[in-house]
């Protein structure tokens, strides 16, 4: 008996059967990868304020948009970049809260890389904000949103009336660095005797990191809080403000932050406890800072004050607080 024809017809089925499954497999997985990559396939767009045109198909480098705001609403994802060329924008930048990106793929606002950072200006001058992001309050009790992984790098916010850059409510994991603020003042509608601010992430931040900032007040000084903060596990370094009459941070009721690196010159500690004033705030880190020619007007400001406000109210109505200051008038480390 000839066992082979016994044996390769059903060989044969069987190879058959594991190239038709293996080519299936192949090719599904091969579909889920594609779909994969275009989910966060990057798009680079163009900003150019001298002779770039906003049109359905500006973007690119030989067509960029003319403005800043056109090309943020376009519709960016994970992964999307928009560089912005030298020129001045004389625009408030309104990111809407939807744009989020991912760990891997943020979504980078930033000047050309290849460009002076002080000529990509982003003028605020006679609004509320130069560039601003609102996130949305959970409906029903719900969660509130705000961007996510959005970095912002490498460019000149010529303040608002309010503020130079502000994310309000519930913005996480963002990245502020490289960026010139100036033309600070104090001639906005935040309410009470509040100073400006040039960057205020508020409301429910997290994770947000402030690095290589740079924040000039007219040499008057102006009454501003250089960051104010209400965003926890948030990191301020690499920074510097001069002619400041306000705070260098502000941070309420937020915990594990860390300032470090820092410097500030020529300013006045005169608002609401000091240069860096920590308010209702557990694991903060404040090292590696220089205080130069900085100064407080009397002994309920500082350079640095650590506050806490006790909810149990004692005589008077008034909550007891319990205060930690650090003074200095030539320059100090901390």
């Amino acid at each position: 008996m000839d066992l082979r024809r016994f044996f390769l017809p059903s060989i044969r089925n069987t190879v058959g059967k594991f190239v038709v499954l293996f080519g299936v497999l192949f090719l599904g997985a091969a579909f889920f990868a594609f779909q994969g990559i275009t989910s966060y396939a990057a798009t680079e767009y163009h900003v150019d304020a001298n002779i770039g045109v906003d049109s359905a198909s500006c973007g690119t480098v030989a067509s960029p948009c003319k403005t800043i705001q056109f090309t943020v609403n376009k519709g960016l994802v994970a992964g999307d970049t928009v560089t912005i060329h030298a020129g001045t924008y004389r625009e408030r930048v309104a990111i809407p809260f939807t744009r989020r990106g991912t760990a891997s793929s943020p979504i980078t606002i930033q000047g050309a890389p290849s460009e002076n950072r002080d000529g990509i200006i982003i003028d605020g001058t006679g609004l509320t904000e130069a560039v601003y992001s609102a996130g949305s309050v959970g409906s029903g009790g719900g969660s509130s949103q705000g961007t996510e992984y959005l970095v912002l790098k490498h460019f000149h916010v010529i303040s608002g009336s309010n503020h130079g850059i502000l994310l309000d409510m519930e913005h996480h994991f963002n990245t502020l660095s490289d960026i010139l603020i100036d033309g600070l003042n104090q001639t906005g509608g935040l309410t009470g005797s509040k100073p400006d601010s040039a960057i205020s992430i508020m409301n429910g931040g997290n994770s947000n990191t402030m690095d290589g900032i740079r924040i000039v007040g007219p040499a008057s000084q102006a009454q501003v809080v250089a960051f104010n903060l209400i965003s926890g596990n948030s990191i301020v370094r690499n920074s510097y403000a001069e002619n400041i009459r306000g705070n260098f941070v502000m941070s309420s009721s937020k915990s594990n932050n860390l300032y470090e690196y820092n410097e500030v010159r020529n300013s006045s500690c005169n608002y609401d406890d000091g240069c860096i004033q920590v308010y209702n705030s557990t694991n903060v880190i404040i090292r590696y800072n220089v205080f130069s020619n900085v100064s407080s007007l009397n002994d309920y400001e500082a350079v640095i004050g650590i506050r806490r406000t006790d909810l149990a109210q004692r005589g008077g109505g008034s909550a007891q607080r319990e205060y930690c200051r650090f003074c200095c008038r030539e320059e100090q480390y901390f």
